[in-house]
C-alpha cells in the first residue's frame, strides 16, 4: 500500500505514516525507491524463466498464507499436461516450451482479478490459488481454461495429427503406440472456511488428488479437506 501510495506522487518526499491519527513515522523517498528495487529483484529471482511467472518461493509463501486464513474458503489448484513427453519427443523442446508459453498466457487471462493467485512450478506444472470464493466458481474457470488450451494448442500439431486426433510415439518402456491430443489435468484442494492447516500436512492429499484427477474422465479431480 505504502509502495502504490509512493508511486500516486512520485515527486514527494517520502510518505508520513500514522496510526491512529497519530504520527507514527516518515518514509522517505530514498528508503522508498530502495524497497522497490529490491521488492522487484526478489520477484525475478523467483520468476520461472521461461513464463516469467511467479516461482516456487511465491507458490509456497502463498500456500502458507492462506493455510492460516480460516476466515476464508480457500482454493488451491494444480495442472499439468497429458501426455507432454510423447508431444516433445515427436516436436521437439522447442515447440514443447511454445505449448508452456501458451498456457502460461491462458492461466494469466483466465486467472485474474481480486482473491486469485497463479504462479509456474516448472515444466509443465502449473499453481492457480483463489480464495474468499466458492469452489463451483474456482472449478469453472480451471474447466474454461482447460477448454481453452485444448483448442489453441491443436494448432501446434500438423494436419495429419489433427485430423486423426492423436500422435504415435514410444512410451516409457519403448512400445509405441498411439498418444491423444495435448490437453491439462487439474486438481483442486479446497480448504473450508473455518480451519487451518500446515501446509506440509497438504502434499498428500494434494498427490492423491493428482492421480485421481489423471484417471477421471474429465481430468478434474476436486477435493475439500476435512478437519
Amino acid at each position: 500500500m505504502l509502495l502504490v501510495t509512493f508511486a500516486s506522487s512520485i515527486n514527494s518526499d517520502g510518505i508520513i505514516i500514522t496510526e491512529n491519527f497519530r504520527y507514527s513515522g516518515f518514509l522517505s523517498a530514498t528508503s522508498l525507491l530502495k524497497i522497490i528495487h529490491e521488492k522487484r529483484l526478489q520477484e525475478a529471482q523467483d520468476q520461472n524463466p521461461l513464463t516469467r511467472l511467479p516461482g516456487n518461493g511465491a507458490i509456497n509463501k502463498f500456500i502458507s498464507e492462506m493455510a492460516k486464513k480460516s476466515s476464508q474458503d480457500r482454493h488451491l489448484c494444480y495442472l499439468d499436461f497429458d501426455n507432454f513427453k510423447p508431444f516433445n519427443d515427436t516436436y521437439g523442446y522447442r515447440q514443447g516450451d511454445r505449448a508452456i508459453i501458451l498456457f502460461s498466457e491462458l492461466l494469466q487471462r483466465h486467472i485474474s482479478g481480486s482473491g486469485t493467485f497463479f504462479g509456474h512450478i516448472g515444466g509443465d506444472d502449473f499453481f492457480a490459488g483463489f480464495h474468499n470464493t466458492d469452489q463451483t466458481d474456482a472449478a469453472s474457470r480451471m474447466l474454461a481454461l482447460k477448454r481453452a488450451f485444448r483448442l489453441d494448442v491443436e494448432s501446434f500439431y500438423e494436419p495429419e495429427h489433427r485430423e486423426q486426433g492423436y500422435i504415435e510415439a514410444q512410451d516409457r518402456f519403448g512400445t509405441t503406440r498411439q498418444f491423444p491430443l495435448l490437453q491439462c489435468s487439474i486438481s483442486i484442494l479446497s480448504l473450508p472456511k473455518g480451519m487451518t492447516f500446515h501446509p506440509e500436512k497438504l502434499n498428500g492429499a494434494i498427490l492423491e488428488l493428482k492421480r485421481a484427477s489423471k484417471l477421471s474422465d474429465d481430468g478434474l479431480a476436486v477435493r475439500s479437506l476435512a478437519a
